[in-house]
């Protein structure tokens, strides 16, 4: 008995002491692995957009790795649209004019000349003066966007630059954006392929249709103790009702006629609109 215990006492402490000694190499490990992470990790090395020509963060209101995801971003919407979607962030406190010159400007150096595509929308903040202005250019073409699609795609981030979230303000717009561009044909014409959840709306609507209709014929099917009657001599006590007399009067009539108002407008869409155009505001 005494063997059996010192046995298991003697096991113990083995156990114990190849644990005490795995420890420290774990943490070396861990700190290995850490370090390595680290060197690799976007946060580690420079993080920097320059010879982008999509993303200049001069205010530097993205952190970390968040300038490489939202480059990645802003390259895979692009190429999805054949649109340059840029994005643009300063400090210089500038006005509403001059938020656009500074959109026009940087579209005319980096941008223009500079890449297969013409189209090209920027998203320009000025942290300063808490303007934001979306701007669009394509010299020599309709497909652009006009002063309405500018002022929801503005709107559409407005929310999230108050809270400060920049990163998923940009990323929203770079989406955004991307759709938009998508749904423009080359006249200006609206694509309307590219707006899916019209069809699935429509489908919806026809399926709820037929389903309804073919509830209504189950229902009806099953009436069948109901039959048509020329008058309601069937629902009268015989000897109850004694009608003399009968005769139809019409006491009142009163017609109201209101002119059908005429449609001037133009049709709707993100088509129209001319190069260097913008949708400047606060947020």
């Amino acid at each position: 008995m005494r063997k059996s215990i010192k046995k298991s006492i003697i096991l113990t402490m083995v156990a114990l002491l190849a644990l005490t000694f795995s420890i420290p190499v774990c943490a070396t490990e861990n700190k290995t692995n850490a370090t390595a992470s680290n060197i690799n990790s976007p946060e580690a090395a420079t993080s920097t957009t320059s010879g982008s020509l999509l993303l200049d963060d001069k205010a530097g209101l993205l952190k970390g790795s968040e300038p490489q995801q939202l480059l990645e971003t802003l390259d895979m919407a692009s190429s999805n649209s054949d649109c340059n979607i840029v994005v643009l962030t300063t400090n210089q406190g500038l006005s509403e004019s001059a938020i656009q010159s500074y959109a026009d400007s940087y579209y005319r150096t980096n941008v223009q000349g500079k890449s297969p595509s013409t189209f090209c929308i920027t998203l320009t903040v000025d942290i300063s003066s808490r303007k934001v202005d979306v701007g669009t250019y394509n010299p020599g073409s309709k497909r652009n966007l006009n002063d309405n699609a500018k002022d929801e795609l503005r709107e559409y981030v407005t929310g999230d630059l108050t809270d400060g979230n920049y990163y998923k303000a940009f990323t929203k717009y770079a989406d955004k954006a991307s759709d938009m561009a998508v749904s423009i044909n080359e006249d200006g014409s609206r694509n309307k392929a590219a707006f899916p959840w019209v069809k699935r709306i429509i489908i919806s609507l026809v399926i709820g249709v037929i389903l309804a209709v073919l509830i209504c014929i189950i229902i009806k099917a099953q009436l069948k103790s109901v039959a048509m009657k020329s008058n309601a001599a069937d629902y009268v006590r015989e000897g109850s009702l004694n009608i003399t007399s009968q005769s139809d009067r019409f006491l009142y009539s009163n017609v109201t006629k209101t002119a059908k108002p005429k449609n001037n407008s133009s049709g709707g869409g993100y088509g129209g609109g001319s190069s260097g155009s913008h949708s400047t505001g606060s947020f």
